[in-house]
């Protein structure tokens, strides 16, 4: 990743009906390419749903970090309560997860406490 680079991620929201991703200038808040939405693979269990994160990591061509937001509670990246997800969820080291289906790092977060820290930016 370039200099210039440096304060890009690609964001993913998690959520029940779809999952959509979008390169992300966290420096300034905004997008910086269009958003891709993909329905949510039914069931949506860990590799389903990881095979859809990967897909979205192949379309940008993107090989930097990845923030992912996920619907429900976590804890040190592992999913604690279940909302709008396959109930093998429970549990999952959701990071290490889509680590390995995409070959990205990535950071896995609640999705509306992801919302509330990015408005506090």
């Amino acid at each position: 990743m370039s200099k210039t680079q440096e304060h890009l991620v690609l964001g993913i929201d998690v959520g029940g009906s779809g999952i959509k991703g979008a390169i992300v200038d966290v420096k300034k808040g905004t997008l910086v390419s269009e958003r891709l939405r993909v329905k949510t693979p039914d069931p949506a269990d860990p590799k389903a749903v990881a095979r859809v994160v990967a897909r979205i990591v192949r379309h940008f061509r993107w090989n930097g970090p990845v923030g992912c937001g996920m619907p429900g509670p976590i804890k040190n990246g592992r999913v604690r309560a279940l909302a709008n997800l396959d109930a093998s969820w429970l549990e999952v080291n959701a990071p290490a997860v889509y680590t390995k289906a995409c070959g990205c790092p990535v950071t896995v977060v609640n999705d509306a406490d992801a919302a509330g820290l990015a408005e506090m930016r």
